[in-house]
């Protein structure tokens, strides 16, 4: 079964979900609203696949961390230019249905991958292609500190979005917030 990004675009339900990386279930759905620029996310683990097009027009996204857990990466899930570095957890390459990385310019992009695993990455359909494939020592490996990612967007008392606040009032998911 193929699930497409956009799929619940215009629902109630999607318009309810918070700005950022919108998962339904096990799957990295899509991302909503604007990417600032050079965004890193890390799709959190457990995750299971990205949908197509989740990342479409993501010109913004230069890194992007994969968890163990992904076994599919949908049709043109990274149709962004500025990927620039993917660190794809899964020791086993996740299957990428046709051609995932659409416009970001594998001869652009580094991967990293889990140590003793650069052979079946270099080999693979789709993973092959990337200019630099280079294995991660676990050492170098940071793990995720317990500090939730927040990615809810702020907004001044005018309603213009704020890409990186500082101390003050704040509107966020319709309330006002002081940082």
């Amino acid at each position: 079964m193929k699930i497409v990004g956009n799929v619940f675009e215009g629902t109630p339900w999607y318009k309810r979900q918070s700005f950022g990386l919108v998962y339904a279930g096990p799957v990295a759905l899509i991302y909503k609203g604007d990417m600032p620029e050079n965004t890193e996310i890390t799709i959190k683990e457990g995750c299971l696949g990205i949908a197509a097009c989740a990342f479409e027009g993501c010109d913004n996204l230069s890194t992007i961390t994969i968890p163990s857990t992904v076994t599919n990466v949908g049709e043109k899930a990274f149709t962004c230019r500025g990927l620039r570095k993917v660190f794809c957890r899964a020791k086993l390459p996740p299957i990428l249905d046709g051609t995932v990385f659409y416009s970001s310019s594998q001869s652009k992009c580094e991967l990293y991958v889990p140590k003793g695993c650069f052979e079946i990455y270099a080999t693979t359909e789709g993973w092959r292609d990337f200019a630099v494939i280079q294995e991660e020592d676990e050492a170098t490996v940071i793990q995720p500190i317990s500090r939730k990612y927040d990615d809810t967007p702020y907004f001044n008392l005018n309603g213009q979005r704020v890409a990186k606040p500082i101390k003050g009032m704040y509107i966020v998911d319709g309330k006002k917030v002081m940082k």
